[in-house]
């Protein structure tokens, strides 16, 4: 008689299938519900995930939905081949070991069968496929949830600081980033942060503390949405952005009655012109050495460009001006915004000039902005907020010199102005005389990056900067008599 032998591997398989099922049935197994987040799905869908002596699995089908990969099932053999981003990652039920482009991989687990359904180990997606893709895989067991994230995560945790009259939630950060704050209601606010992704711890829901109600982190396509409800005693909110250490600040004071005026965060005193005259100049360019800053479309380090600036404005002081101007850095070398800080106050200078170029992950994002610091939540005292322990003179001064500055680059550039920040600028914290840091426009767009690496658009600029500090001078020497 003649034997089809696809018909008997086909029953082999049967009962192959029917001695794993069983076996497995005799395992310490737990069925669990969990979630999977992935850029698509950021919020989250359910999921069944499984744990086996101990050992966390999920099903194959599952796998091949969340990384779009292909599926190819060999009965005879038991074998399943993924096509995932151009790899061929093959898997045979009963084995730890799978193969991705023929190198081996040892899951320390086997795959099995459960139900009709191939399930695999976590390690498949939190170590094996998570080098194939550019998202980042990762598994936290406790919250059972699967997240496939977009990028490195750059928003790692969250601090409370409740005060006597407010409370300062802090997300610190992997790098520098920008929010935006919304008050959709009274009792409510969202800020969102474009370019942020969250921590996996970070998702969900956090309880109640000091005047938060309620926190609720969601990851979008793009950003990160942080959504607070206040308790009956919250009033105001203010969102600051620090660079070092790099941190995101919600500060949310008591809610005061209607019929009493709200008081600014800043409570600084009233505006008073700078007495000392402008004799010394010291000009930052930001960046440098191993630190390149950000890159034009043609090539140019940040650290280049704001070097070549510095050097021109302090040409056109010395030559026009006769002003003594030095520079935090002469050549390109590495200085640390402290090392710079401390130059700067050791030359006991009238004027400190920090100059950088932009950039954001939306290439569309353009324009030129000024910055005046503002210092971050104190450890002490009743204020929430301060604005740096500097002398009313020179924040004073700051404000007017970059004032100057806008109005310039303004008449001379007619680009875009994104106005005047307030922001925590670690080269400016400290510094003892009026501070102003200048973002000369977006290297990250394409034509303004293109035009910010060209000599000729450097030296306009620095022709603004440089005529923006005579006419500071000019106005301290008058006595800050009129408007600027």
């Amino acid at each position: 008689m003649k034997v089809n032998r696809r018909f008997v591997l086909g029953v082999a398989a049967a009962l192959g299938w029917l001695a794993a099922s069983s076996a497995l049935a005799t395992d310490d197994f737990l069925a669990l519900r969990g979630t999977v987040r992935t850029p698509e799905d950021p919020n989250g869908y359910g999921a069944d995930f499984y744990r086996v002596d101990g050992v966390d699995y999920l099903d194959l089908n599952e796998v091949a939905r969340i990384f779009h990969g292909t599926k190819y099932w060999r009965a005879e053999l038991e074998k399943m081949v993924l096509k995932i981003e151009g790899h061929r990652v093959r898997i045979t039920v009963g084995s730890p070991y799978v193969f991705v482009d023929d190198v081996g991989r040892n899951l320390l687990a086997k795959v099995m069968w459960h139900e009709g359904r191939i399930i695999v180990p976590m390690r498949l997606a939190t170590d094996v496929i998570d080098v194939l893709v550019t998202e980042n895989v990762s598994w936290d067991r406790a919250r059972r949830t699967l997240g496939v994230v977009a990028g490195d995560p750059n928003i790692l945790s969250v601090d409370y600081d409740v005060r006597e009259n407010g409370t300062i939630v802090g997300f610190p950060l992997a790098t520098p980033l920008r929010g935006e704050i919304e008050f959709p209601r009274p009792d409510q606010v969202i800020v969102r942060v474009p370019g942020g992704v969250l921590a996996e711890p970070l998702h969900g829901r956090f309880a109640a503390i000091g005047l938060v109600d309620s926190l609720i982190t969601t990851q979008e396509p793009g950003e990160a949405v942080l959504m607070f409800r206040l308790g009956p005693l919250g009033g105001a909110a203010e969102l600051v952005s620090r660079r070092s250490p790099p941190q995101l600040l919600v500060a949310i004071s008591e809610g005061l009655p209607d019929d009493i005026p709200l008081p600014e965060f800043e409570r600084r005193e009233s505006p008073r012109s700078p007495s000392r005259k402008v004799r010394r100049v010291v000009i930052d360019p930001g960046h440098g050495g191993s630190d390149p800053g950000i890159l034009s479309p043609t090539g140019v380090p940040e650290k280049e460009i704001s070097l070549r600036i510095a050097r021109s404005v302090k040409g056109i002081l010395e030559k026009n001006s006769r002003l003594e101007v030095r520079l935090t850095r002469e050549d390109d070398r590495f200085v640390s915004a402290e090392a710079r800080t401390e130059l700067a106050n050791g030359w006991d200078p009238d004027v400190l000039l920090s100059i950088h170029c932009d950039g954001w992950f939306r290439p569309g994002m353009r324009g030129f902005s000024v910055g005046v610091h503002q210092q971050g939540a104190t450890e002490e005292g009743a204020d929430l907020f301060r604005w740096g322990a500097r002398s009313p003179q020179a924040m004073a001064g700051s404000e007017i010199l970059a004032e100057l500055i806008l109005a310039e680059l303004e008449e001379d550039l007619g680009g875009l102005s994104r106005g005047l920040k307030h922001e925590s600028y670690a080269v400016l914290e400290g510094a003892t005389m009026p501070a102003v840091h200048v973002e000369c426009g977006f290297l990250t767009h394409h034509d303004e990056g293109t035009t910010l690496s060209d000599p000729g658009h450097q030296e306009t600029l620095a022709s603004a900067l440089a005529q923006a500090i005579r006419e500071y001078g000019q106005f301290v020497s008058d006595g800050g008599g009129g408007a600027p």
